[in-house]
């Protein structure tokens, strides 16, 4: 597959990350620091890009003036970058990307990607944040505002404890199908950090108005998973289709 500029740019980005955490092994596991392939990222967005075309009738897909695409954990912005790639075959470009992460030196990384939207005419939007900890990182809903939420979110079940809000929303997984609470004693695996994310994620593309289109790349212990059986049926309710593909 051959990479556009700014996929090679966060490549290497990534690369450089992971050579300066070789000596970091704690802080990259209790962090849930997986990098992202290109290729990997691609799919997503491509598939992100032609589900709004064919489910939400958005000719322009993630070039849709409507479309805002977030990652909430964007790293050096392997899915910011592949969202320019898919851009760069769009006749006309007017979305708004938005990297979250709560690492800066990460996101002085994905700053490099600016040149490449502002030449696409997209507006690249980066914030230092912990997503999972900060309530209102998106802006206020707007009519017709579409969400396209991407990335492979941290993989650790080392998280730090859930604040309030989180645990408020954690609770819907927390019970089954009819609402009634799940009576397995041991719940904490549904406070592993990409469970979290789905939860924010879901949370985010429901408060769309526009409607939304969830792509990440995730731990699959939640398609089996006894405990995880109140996410499954929420999913389920939430949301008109689902596809999971390993």
């Amino acid at each position: 597959m051959e990479l556009h500029p700014a996929e090679q740019l966060a490549l290497a980005a990534a690369q450089a990350r992971d050579r300066s955490l070789q000596t970091q092994a704690a802080r990259k596991r209790s962090h849930g620091i997986v990098h992202t392939s290109p290729e990997l990222a691609r799919f997503v967005l491509r598939a992100v890009d032609e589900l709004l075309q064919d489910e939400l009738q958005l000719a322009g897909g993630v070039g849709d003036a409507r479309v805002h695409v977030v990652d909430p954990a964007c790293g050096p912005g392997a899915f910011l970058a592949a969202a320019l790639q898919v851009l760069a075959d769009k006749p006309r470009v007017a979305a708004t990307l938005t990297g979250i992460d709560v690492d800066a030196e990460a996101l002085q990384l994905a700053a490099a990607l600016e040149p490449f939207a502002t030449q696409l005419g997209a507006r690249l939007q980066l914030r230092c944040a912990d997503t999972l900890r900060e309530p209102g990182l998106l802006p206020a809903s707007q009519v017709g505002r579409v969400l396209a939420i991407v990335g492979n979110p941290p993989w650790s079940v080392a998280a730090a404890e859930a604040t309030e809000q989180m645990q408020q929303l954690l609770e819907t997984f927390r019970c089954d199908a009819a609402g009634v609470r799940l009576p397995e004693k041991k719940l904490g695996v549904l406070s592993d950090a990409y469970v979290r994310f789905f939860r924010w994620a879901a949370e985010a593309a429901r408060s769309s108005s526009g409607g939304a289109v969830v792509g990440l790349v995730t731990n699959a212990s939640f398609l089996d998973g006894p405990v995880h059986r109140g996410m499954r049926a929420a999913l389920l309710r939430w949301f008109d289709r689902l596809w999971v593909i390993d």
